[in-house]
């Protein structure tokens, strides 16, 4: 296993051999092996800490080394401070703790993103970062290669124009059909799903009855951004909807949507419900972007980056910066050097926006800055998400806010379909899919080793928590207290655990100012809905379609 390779040692002092001198013939002197003979002793090697993620990797290189493209993360020590050693600037780093580990040497993470200005085309370079502890040196660095990809330029495959009334109806036809196909249940339980949604519907009047007064012109667009492993592409897609007419008065920041489970909004089809959302916030005069994930649209032939935070922040902040950098879009842009952001997702969405938002706090570029953030039904702990599901199946779950509502039969996809398939093939964890899925469940002996603390589960375990957003420890030192944080999950959506939003609120609270809107999806109407169903994901689909009528109502 990659982690049992892991050398986590302490640097070993080098003895000085000491040769005392003798009175001879003659009054000759003697002298010591190595330096002894001036005195002075080697120094002691630091101890090199072990990078366990990075992008990019060894072998890959960086789209855009000048705008926060270079990143790697070791485990450590909460009270080890580190400081730049090289060419790169990194002015911010996040701590997270670190714990249920077979081997609990170390009891954080560190996660560094650099900012490297001026390079070269093919330029190879050397991040580090040095500190001490305890009269110990450490040491860790990592190694890339700057790609040179250029001006970061959009490219057109395909815009439609699209009129308010077709705004307007298109939501309408969503709400009416296409939301409850998605749902995907038996007959009898969809009659009366429909019937108990119909109340809940009438009350999404900003989408229902948007009153939308403009047309929009929506773009399916690539443009230059970097692969799980770091390498520059040109093959990611994604979503582009501007006003079809510039106001005078352009609001006050640009909409970055980031897309639930199984959406592509590149796709520009009416099934889709965050390009239809793309389209209504831009017929009030927002300009509005949307990645599609790594995994989906024009990547679609390999595995998703499903919940892989900061490769999924990536690629969107690569689609803002080239709309940005765009002359046909500067008329619907705020003005200044810095452009405002207003970030919206929901479920995997939400996990996304929080990712985007950490990276943008840790980069030291300052062209870009998060103003608000929409989230809503997000795994923002996805450790102690993923740990609820192997508690479930490994029969440990005592009264856990994680497992105690597991649904087998729905939330084991999500781990097997969704969350494995990208961590295992774009990170070191240890493991393959063969390792860990047979028939589509997951593995019993993998269970077992998971839920027993293996040592051979520690790098999955480091992978999971590296993508939470729950267990930061110097909060205050990476987010700026400047944004709205808008947060979103009901009690009653089970398939997500209502604690990611506890622990989430729990933690920027004080902080950040942080509202919670449970009541957007509480209440009567949806308690109906979720009696009458058993299946957890249809009051969580429920849930985010009300979470955009919000959201709509707040922007308009």
């Amino acid at each position: 296993m990659w982690l049992k390779n892991l050398t986590y040692g302490r640097a070993i002092l080098l003895g000085l051999a000491t040769l005392l001198l003798g009175g001879g013939c003659g009054g000759g002197g003697g002298g010591s092996a190595g330096d002894a003979q001036s005195g002075t002793t080697s120094p002691p090697e630091p101890t090199r800490l072990s990078v366990i993620d990075s992008t990019p990797d060894g072998s890959g290189s960086t789209v855009d080394a000048t705008r926060a493209g270079i990143r790697f993360v070791h485990p450590g020590f909460a009270d080890l401070r580190l400081s730049n050693s090289g060419a790169c600037v990194s002015d911010k780093v996040a701590r997270r703790d670190l714990t249920g580990l077979a081997n609990s040497e170390f009891d954080a993470l560190f996660e560094h993103v650099f900012d490297c200005s001026p390079l070269t085309s093919n330029q190879s370079v050397e991040v580090e970062k040095r500190g001490e502890r305890g009269g110990v040196e450490y040491v860790v660095s990592h190694d890339f290669t700057h790609a040179g990809m250029g001006s970061g330029e959009l490219v057109g495959l395909g815009a439609i124009n699209v009129s308010p009334a077709e705004i307007a109806s298109s939501f309408q036809s969503y709400l009416t059909g296409e939301l409850f196909n998605e749902l995907d249940l038996p007959f009898d339980q969809r009659l009366l799903v429909v019937a108990a949604a119909i109340e809940a519907i009438a009350g999404w009047t900003n989408l229902s009855d948007p009153q939308t007064t403009q047309g929009v012109v929506a773009r399916r667009v690539s443009y230059p951004a970097a692969d799980p492993f770091g390498a520059a592409t040109s093959a990611v897609t994604g979503l582009v909807v501007s006003p079809a007419v510039a106001s005078t008065s352009p609001r006050r920041g640009v909409v970055v949507l980031a897309h639930s489970t199984g959406s592509t909004p590149g796709d520009l089809e009416l099934s889709n419900a965050w390009y239809l959302l793309a389209n209504l916030l831009a017929s009030h005069g927002y300009l509005v972007v949307a990645a599609d994930n790594w995994g989906r649209g024009g990547t679609s032939e390999f595995p998703e980056t499903y919940l892989l935070g900061f490769r999924t922040a990536q690629n969107n902040i690569n689609l803002v910066r080239s709309v940005v950098r765009d002359d046909d879009f500067a008329q619907f842009l705020p003005g200044g050097t810095v452009t405002p952001l207003i970030l919206v997702g929901y479920s995997q969405g939400g996990h996304s926006v929080m990712g985007i938002w950490h990276q943008l706090s840790l980069s030291a570029a300052s062209d870009l800055e998060v103003i608000e953030i929409y989230a809503g039904g997000g795994p923002y702990n996805l450790y102690s998400t993923f740990n609820g599901v192997m508690q479930f199946l490994s029969d440990n779950c005592i009264d856990d806010a994680y497992c105690i509502n597991v649904d087998e039969a729905v939330t084991v996809p999500f781990a097997t379909n969704r969350i494995l398939p990208g961590v295992l093939e774009y990170t070191e964890s240890g493991y393959t899919l063969d390792d860990i899925v047979s028939e589509g469940d997951l593995a019993t002996d993998f269970i077992d080793d998971y839920s027993s603390g293996d040592a051979s589960a520690d790098s999955l375990k480091m992978l999971l928590q590296l993508n939470s957003y729950t267990n930061i420890t110097n909060l205050i030192e990476v987010y700026a207290p400047a944004a709205q944080l808008h947060l979103y999950h009901a009690p009653q959506d089970l398939l997500v655990p209502y604690a990611n939003q506890i622990e989430l609120t729990a933690l920027f609270s004080g902080h950040v100012s942080t509202t919670t809107h449970e009541d957007i999806c509480s209440g009567t109407v949806y308690e109906a809905i979720a009696t009458v169903t058993d299946v957890v994901g249809v009051i969580h689909s429920i849930c985010g379609i009300a979470m955009v009528n919000h959201v709509v109502g707040q922007l308009r």
